[in-house]
């Protein structure tokens, strides 16, 4: 116990030990007032539940006195313990004093704990405390046992899904390394008919590499039943997973069911292709062993040949282009690729390798 706290409690204690219980004269007032400060000082040294505990056995007898005297009522608020206040409720929301029930019942679960708020649901509620707001309280959903058992219940009380939903977010992080059981938790709420909205935004929010991987992979765990476009995934896969598919062995066909071959390149530029291809040393390669055998477009990838921005020394751009016109493409341009031609300082084979291409003749895969 402080020394300082003894001091003014002493005071105020002697004071209260003299005072008459109605203020019948000014001079009465004023002790009345000057009590209230020697106690309100205590409270504010009071630094244990004892030293609390010694200042509320006072002013909870005087407290509608000091009220009377013209104490502060938000003053004379803190002098009332919240048990009190719980068993006096009427009384005390009769008087000046101004009682913020929320403010009360998180006072009480630190006092007397959940179950007791639990217990006393319908008087909680009679006092203006909304039963979304106790739930969050009350409840800890740690397992997913705890959100079974725990969101029958709170379903019977009247809890909103949301709030469950929100309330199980922490067990949703702290499963998210493991889709799934991120799955299992999410459509635990699917069944429940949460809307898939707050579902698809959870995923979006809180997606990490291995939940990627898991929606894209689409099997045995079908993340779209979520409500979730897959166009917002499909990016960032790619980007992962780039170098696995732009290879000379034909990976292409093993994309998942959630992307095709157009889609995938479609979501890159021709400068990645170049450079996952070794600086286009293996573009021919990936070309013949791998795209179009893995049934790719032509066109399409001569597309962007044509329009995306490729930085590379002008002989590659030029090998490039013409492995596209040799292999079919037929929205190349062929006066632009003979301008390249004409800049490059070839060797004799590769002069006459390019030109026979350049002179519009087309060689199909199989006689490669």
């Amino acid at each position: 116990m402080s020394q300082k706290f003894q001091m003014m409690f002493q005071i105020a204690e002697s004071s209260f030990e003299e005072l008459p219980r109605v203020c019948r004269t000014p001079a009465y007032v004023k002790r009345y007032l000057d009590l209230h400060d020697a106690l309100y000082a205590a409270m504010t040294l009071a630094r244990t539940k004892a030293e609390r505990g010694r200042v509320y056995r006072i002013s909870q007898t005087i407290w509608s006195e000091l009220l009377a005297a013209g104490a502060n009522p938000s003053e004379v608020r803190e002098l009332l313990s919240p048990s009190y206040i719980w068993r006096h409720y009427d009384k005390v929301k009769a008087s000046k004093v101004h009682v913020d029930s929320y403010e009360l019942m998180y006072q009480l679960i630190q006092i007397k704990g959940r179950d007791f708020i639990l217990r006393n649901l319908k008087k909680f509620q009679q006092r203006g405390v909304d039963i979304d707001t106790i739930a969050m309280n009350c409840y800890k959903i740690e397992t997913k046992h705890d959100l079974e058992v725990q969101c029958a219940e709170m379903r019977v009380l009247g809890v909103n899904l949301t709030t469950i939903f929100v309330m199980a977010n922490q067990l949703l992080v702290k499963e998210s390394p493991k889709p799934a059981n991120v799955y299992c938790l999410l459509y635990f709420f699917y069944q429940q008919n949460l809307s898939l909205g707050l579902i698809a935004a959870w995923i979006k929010d809180h997606c990490n590499p291995k939940i990627h991987e898991s929606i894209m992979a689409a099997d045995p765990l079908d993340w779209t039943i979520f409500g979730i476009n897959l166009d917002d995934y499909r990016p960032i896969w790619v980007n992962m997973n780039l170098h696995n598919f732009i290879s000379i062995e034909p990976n292409l066909k093993k994309l998942p069911p959630t992307i095709t071959i157009n889609q995938f390149l479609e979501l890159l530029n021709i400068q990645q292709v170049y450079i996952a291809t070794r600086y286009g040393c293996d573009f021919e390669k990936f070309l013949t062993e791998n795209y179009l055998v893995s049934g790719g477009q032509i066109d399409l990838l001569a597309e962007k040949f044509e329009h995306d921005n490729l930085f590379c020394p002008t002989e590659d751009k030029l090998k490039i282009g013409v492995a596209l016109l040799k292999y079919g493409a037929t929205n190349i341009n062929r006066k632009k690729l003979v301008e390249l031609f004409k800049r490059c300082d070839l060797s004799k084979n590769k002069r006459i390798k390019y030109s026979k291409v350049l002179n519009q003749k087309e060689v199909k895969i199989s006689e490669v």
